[in-house]
């Protein structure tokens, strides 16, 4: 959009050739678009061509009269897309990019009319970083009003409000890059009796510091939901099933092994995997997926993890191989015949 009024900016007032740039700044946008889903950091993506796009303007504005350029007004139109790109550091960092490209693109030409015309520069540094202010409250208070709906108070996760929405973003990130993408749902075993034994302030910080021990065993991009009550859910990008069946068991035995609250508990967790080819994608398949293995888990006795793949799949055989490791070096004196790999 900005570049949009960059270019009629030009046509109107500037001379044709100038558009080059901002043509080639248009089609580094589009191929960016093109390629976020297959990055896994798409937000420096966004910054390199957001920053091309500072680029291209600075050299339309040295080649167009340096300090006296019709085109140095237009720096200021990337900046009013900053604070909805990118946090705080990010406006500072994109604000610091802009004034930069600013005084090379006037100064470097001819240094000397630089000096004469100082107040151009100097009104064009105030504009932007007047916008980018002006920008960021609006921006954090809009972003605090939808926080208030996403995020669950108790513990800080997001609810479940825009899980399904997310879930499609990050299924069809996975089919691009040919990734996996697991799915584990947790729930407290007997948390009915922690708050009918210890009152609903205990029930509560258990809540809190279950939630911490979900996240901090995670990675940074995988995302965790609240569902409701004492139910929990992760979905984890590029995780395929014996890292998530890893992932898992840390999980629980990290809350087993708490303090949680002051009142020691356990977890159950169900297992899911979307493989890189599997033909249907659907959140209901995989939720129900992942639920049936959380049932299993709390049939079989609770405080368990259980992947929702058939019995003889890939990833079961692969969660008996890691288990029979882990108890062996668990019980190091055990006489244990060799075993042969699984497949």
């Amino acid at each position: 959009m900005h570049l949009a009024l960059v270019a009629i900016g030009i046509v109107l007032f500037g001379p044709p050739w100038s558009l080059v740039f901002i043509a080639t700044a248009a089609i580094g946008f589009w191929w960016m678009e093109r390629k976020l889903p297959e990055r896994r950091h798409p937000e420096y993506s966004i910054a390199a061509a957001w920053c091309a796009a500072q680029i291209g303007i600075g050299v339309a504005i040295a080649l167009t009269g340096a300090p006296t350029s019709y085109a140095i007004a237009w720096l200021a139109i990337p900046v009013a897309t900053l604070p909805a790109r990118f946090s705080l550091p990010g406006v500072i960092a994109g604000v610091g990019f802009t004034l930069t490209v600013l005084l090379v693109a006037t100064v470097a030409p001819d240094p000397a009319e630089a000096v004469d015309n100082y107040l151009y520069i100097l009104c064009a540094a105030v504009v932007i970083v007047s916008i980018a202010i002006y920008g960021v409250p609006l921006m954090t208070s809009d972003t605090e009003h939808r926080s208030g709906s996403l995020i669950d108070p108790l513990t800080g996760l997001l609810n479940r409000a825009q899980l399904e929405t997310r879930f499609e973003e990050l299924a069809y990130q996975a089919k691009v890059s040919g990734q996996p993408l697991a799915m584990l749902m947790c729930d407290i075993d007997h948390f009915k009796g922690v708050n009918d034994g210890h009152g609903h302030a205990a029930g509560d910080a258990v809540l809190r510091d279950a939630a911490y021990a979900i996240r901090r065993n995670l990675r940074p991009f995988d995302v965790v939901y609240r569902l409701g009550g004492e139910e929990f859910l992760a979905i984890l990008p590029g995780t395929g099933p014996i890292r998530a069946l890893a992932i898992a068991e840390r999980l629980r035995s990290t809350v087993e092994l708490g303090p949680t609250g002051g009142v020691p508990i356990t977890v159950s967790v169900g297992v899911s995997i979307l493989s890189a080819d599997a033909e249907d994608r659907s959140y209901e398949t995989m939720f129900g997926r992942a639920d049936g293995a959380l049932y299993a888990a709390k049939a079989a006795g609770r405080n368990q993890v259980v992947t929702a793949d058939p019995p003889g799949t890939t990833s079961n055989r692969l969660f008996v191989r890691e288990e029979r490791r882990r108890r062996i070096a668990e019980e190091p004196d055990a006489q244990q015949a060799p075993q042969p790999e699984d497949v």
